[in-house]
């Protein structure tokens, strides 16, 4: 497989994931993998690159090479109760450098049939990490209510929601929970 330039990412890469959602299994897939190499996974290496390119002026301590930032095609079905083969999306992550790929906040994004998905953030975060955000979370809580309730956030965003916590974390300190009530319930 060359590498090439990313000049977009092509109407046959979204196609065969489109057709690829339908029929979800190796027969159908190893039929068609040249097309997956040339038309969803040779885009996306190029897309990698050339992030990597815009990182190093833009956010040089983010890693973007195919090898760490590009997610297999093949799902772990060894504990799903779905035992699709396939993953419908072609995906990247860019991570900080000298971390793993889940490790530190890094960015995401993936291209599947009906949506290019695009997050940043920490996903299941070390104890440091986590503590780390809750005490700057609490410590700056007016400022972050202010922001998150603001009509340009909750237009671009919509509600903040997901799962709560029911009580304060054991370790979490007394002095930082005692000057919000805000820690008890929103991280």
């Amino acid at each position: 497989m060359k590498k090439r330039r990313f000049e977009g990412f092509p109407k046959e890469g979204v196609r065969f994931l489109r057709s690829l959602k339908r029929n979800n299994k190796r027969e159908w897939f190893e039929a068609r993998k040249q097309t997956y190499l040339d038309q969803v996974k040779a885009p996306m290496e190029a897309f990698i690159v050339s992030m990597a390119e815009e990182f190093r002026s833009l956010a040089p301590e983010l890693l973007a090479t195919p090898k760490a930032s590009s997610y297999r095609i093949y799902r772990d079905t060894r504990f799903s109760p779905d035992k699709t083969p396939y993953k419908t999306q072609v995906a990247a992550v860019f991570p900080p450098r000298g971390l793993g790929k889940h490790e530190g906040a890094c960015l995401y994004v993936h291209i599947a049939p009906d949506e290019v998905f695009v997050g940043g953030g920490l996903y299941m975060p070390t104890r440091p990490d986590l503590q780390a955000v809750r005490e700057h979370l609490a410590s700056e809580h007016r400022r972050f209510r202010s922001s998150i309730r603001s009509r340009s956030f909750r237009d671009m965003f919509g509600e903040l929601g997901g799962e709560k916590l029911t009580r304060v974390p054991r370790d979490f300190h007394w002095t930082i929970r005692r000057q919000t009530s805000f820690a008890t319930s929103s991280f």
